[in-house]
This record gives C-alpha cells, structure tokens and sequence, in this order.
C-alpha cells in the first residue's frame, strides 16, 4: 500500500520535527535550569559512568508499575476475544531451511561472544551485530513458519539504515541523563567506532519489529474491545497540540533534571512524533486505539521487552559491553540492567514502532502495518479519530 502525498508531507514533517526537539530541547532544558551542558561531539562515545543510587520507594513504585503494565498487556494479548470469536489465522507453513541455518549462526555469535580464546579477539568485540543478524533472520523465520508476511527487502532495508540514525539519537539523550556507558571499545578510534556502531544500531528496529510480526502470530486477534476502552479526543488537532508539547516538555526535564526525569527519554519522542504527525494533517500508528485497537501499544511494547531480555543476556558476558547507572533505581541486576529498569523497554517499544512508521510513510510506503502485513490497521478511521 503506497502512502497519499498528505500522509507522506506529514511524515516527513513530523520526523524532521521530532528530531530536531530531539536534538535541542534536552540542551534547551538544560541551559534554562542552569546546567552545563554537555561534551556534543560525534561520534558520543561514554565511557564514564553516571551517578548512581537507590531510593528504595521508587525503585518499589516503578517495579510495580512496570509489572502491572506487563500484565494488562499479556492480558490483553492472550486472553481476550472479539465478539464472534477469534479471526482465523493464516495457513501454518514450515520452519524454512534458512531458519536453522539463522539458530546454528545465532549459537555460534554467542559462543565467540562468552568465550575468551586468544585467537578470536579481534572478532570478539565484534560480536553484537553478527548475534543480532541471527535473531532477526530467526524471527523472520518464526513468522513465515507461523503463517505470517514479511516485510519487503526494500522496506526492511530502509528500517535497518533509519535504525543506525534513531539509537544515535539515544546516544545523544544520553549525554545528558548518563544512564549507560561503554566497557571494551577504547581499542577503536572515532571513526571505525562510529562505523561499527551504526552496523549496531541498524538491527535495533529490525529486531524489535520482527519480534512484534512473531508475536502478532502466536494468537490471533490482538483486539480487545471489552477491556481496552477506545481511546478518543473530543477536539483532535487540540490534543495533538498539547501532545507533542508534553513531548518537547518531557524532553527538555530530562535535560533540566537528569537525575529525576531521565526515564521519560524513552517515551517523549514518540509523544512528540506522533503529535506532531497528527497536527500535520497525518494518520498516526496510534490511530486505532481510537476504536480500541490496542496492537500499536501492546505488541511493539512486549516485543521490546522480549528483545531487551536478549540484549542484556548476550552482553551480559561480552567482551565490549554496556553497564548501566541509575539514579534512584539502581536496584539489584538481572544481567547487567537494573530490575527496575526493564520498565523502560515498554515505551521504548511504542517508540520504535511510531518511528519507523513515520519512516515508511516518509518514503511512499504506507507504514509499518502496511510492511508488517496488519490489514486490520488499515480500517477506515472513525470521525475525528486521526
């Protein structure tokens, strides 16, 4: 489904748009607080850890808000069903031969990566984007085996290219909030490290997306009118306003106030994305939760999770790693995240996916349900919905 030449302006507007809020207002937030501001250099390379702390009531309200979270979204996934039943499923097919060939790669990534064999410490720095290729040729795997479609190679291509430009922009946020930093990569300069770690950051919505594809299979429909209220805007453009304003708002607290407001990276952007997007004139991905569609949230959010649990495992014990510290929630670890911080895959996956729709509306190719074969996400939108 090819995008109109409104929805494709829109898109394109509100990614310049929201880059640019990305880019500027944590340092605008941080110039009006009085903040230094930090090193802006390319390629960002943290090496230094943050301050880091627990307030054990925070850290006690995130970890259940989190968990409740979850669990409306497994409830919701899983447990609820139309009226009328569940929508048949597409046809199951078989696993493909270039999926075992994508787990026997993915096995041995991961034992290069946990090994410490003198001969292979050239690559064993290396290990994260190889590891990562796998999974996602493992995920398309388990889609088309479980019925599903995969995106275009073109389409997949595009996001892998936006994907490098996106993590960089978390890069970026983090020179200001200094939540994680880098161990193992001093042994490169500026710029085979930026070289490498674009290669890096280009499977990071490839992954995600996928992985929401492979969920959306497990059980069909994801829809649930009973227990997920539509959620509808009385004057629409308004609150699209007051929208991408909380966005540029939550991004210049967490650069005011890092120690306090640095969660809030991982869902500003998508606020001020989709604002945006719809003040525009366009369709945003959260559009359906307007006739109370929930998909848009609950998969690319589990999805995130479900990647962020393989992204701690497999740097858990790598050679070049990230570590984290968090103000307030630095709580005890499952791998190297804090528990308290596994919350911030939720929005994060929201994020993925409002960006990457945005890119493929950009480029003339009707969005991510479009690529990820969602036909249902294409209903006609109600009245003032958009």
């Amino acid at each position: 489904m090819s995008t109109g030449a409104g929805e494709r302006a829109a898109a394109l507007g509100a990614l310049a748009g929201g880059v640019l809020a990305t880019l500027l207002a944590p340092a605008a937030g941080a110039w009006l607080a009085g903040r230094p501001l930090p090193e802006l250099a390319f390629p960002p390379r943290p090496v230094e850890p943050g301050p880091a702390s627990l307030h054990v009531p925070a850290a006690v309200a995130v970890g259940w808000i989190g968990a409740a979270v979850v669990w409306a979204a497994l409830a919701a996934a899983f447990g609820c069903r139309p009226p009328g039943g569940a929508e048949p499923g597409a046809p199951r097919g078989r696993w493909p031969a270039w999926g075992w060939a994508a787990l026997a790669w993915t096995a041995l990534w991961w034992l290069v990566a946990w090994t410490r064999i003198p001969a292979l410490d050239p690559v064993q720095p290396l290990t994260f984007t190889p590891l990562w290729l796998g999974y996602i040729a493992t995920a398309a795997a388990g889609v088309r085996a479980l019925g599903g479609r995969l995106p275009a190679p073109g389409a997949l291509g595009l996001l892998a290219a936006a994907s490098g430009a996106y993590w960089w922009l978390y890069e970026h946020l983090n020179l200001f909030v200094r939540n994680w930093h880098y161990l193992g990569t001093g042994r490169y300069g500026d710029a085979a490290y930026a070289l490498l770690a674009t290669a890096a950051f280009a499977t990071v919505l490839p992954a995600v997306l996928l992985t929401a594809a492979l969920l959306a299979r497990l059980r069909r429909p994801w829809r649930c009118p009973a227990r997920l209220r539509p959620v509808r805007a009385r004057r629409p453009r308004r609150a699209a306003a007051l929208w991408a304003l909380a966005g540029l708002g939550l991004l210049a607290a967490a650069g005011a106030f890092p120690a306090q407001a640095y969660p809030l990276i991982w869902a500003a952007p998508a606020m001020a994305l989709a604002g945006l997007q719809r003040l525009l004139g366009g369709r945003t991905w959260l559009a359906p939760l307007a006739r109370g569609d929930w998909r848009p949230v609950v998969l690319p959010a589990l999805a995130a999770l479900v990647c962020g649990l393989f992204w701690e495992l497999w740097n858990w014990r790598s050679l070049a790693r990230w570590d984290y510290t968090l103000p307030g929630l630095q709580a005890p670890r499952l791998f190297a995240m804090p528990l308290t911080g596994w919350a911030g895959y939720l929005p994060f996956g929201v994020t993925c996916a409002v960006f990457a729709d945005l890119v493929l509306r950009a480029a003339g190719r009707g969005g991510l349900a479009a690529a990820l074969g969602w036909d249902a996400l294409h209903e006609p939108p109600e009245e003032g919905s958009r």
